[in-house]
């Protein structure tokens, strides 16, 4: 609709109801294409869990009834028993020194900037070329540059 409905000051508007309910339907309506989505494009496997209590009807497994009790669990005897976990890689070993190593690499290879002409703002009697180095910040935790105060806001004509 052309219509904007929503409370002002505690006060709804006339059609306000019935506005949100359409919404709402459209929203669980949207919920429900997902789960269709998600259900058929599962080519194999699609594994979802079993909830010993019942899910609240705004979840998203209480939208729709899929009669998981009634499937068959998930089967695993066909895999190794000492599966390992996919999280136990190398730690982070990246020290302080070596990021700033990595860092100095990375802003060498930025392509420079280099100002030719002034805009109509600038001082033209000034130097034509500037060159404007990359500032990398490898002190420690306690050397961390100060925020910059905020601008006064503009205010009205005083």
């Amino acid at each position: 609709t052309d219509t904007f409905y929503c409370p002002v000051l505690g006060v709804t508007p006339d059609g306000y109801e019935a506005a949100r309910q359409t919404e709402k339907g459209e929203l669980d309506r949207e919920r429900i294409r997902l789960w269709y989505v998600a259900a058929t494009r599962a080519r194999e496997l699609l594994v979802l869990p079993r909830l010993d209590t019942t899910a609240a009807k705004s979840a998203w497994i209480g939208l729709v009834d899929l009669s998981l009790a009634e499937l068959p669990g998930l089967d695993v005897s066909h895999l190794p028993a000492d599966i390992t976990t996919a999280g136990t890689g190398a730690g982070n070993v990246q020290t302080r020194a070596t990021f700033a190593a990595e860092a100095e690499v990375i802003a060498a290879r930025q392509p420079r900037l280099t100002w030719l002409a002034p805009s109509r703002g600038e001082n033209t009697t000034g130097t034509v070329l500037q060159e404007e180095e990359a500032g990398i910040w490898t002190g420690s935790a306690d050397d961390q540059p100060r925020e910059l105060e905020a601008a006064a806001e503009v205010q009205g004509g005083r």
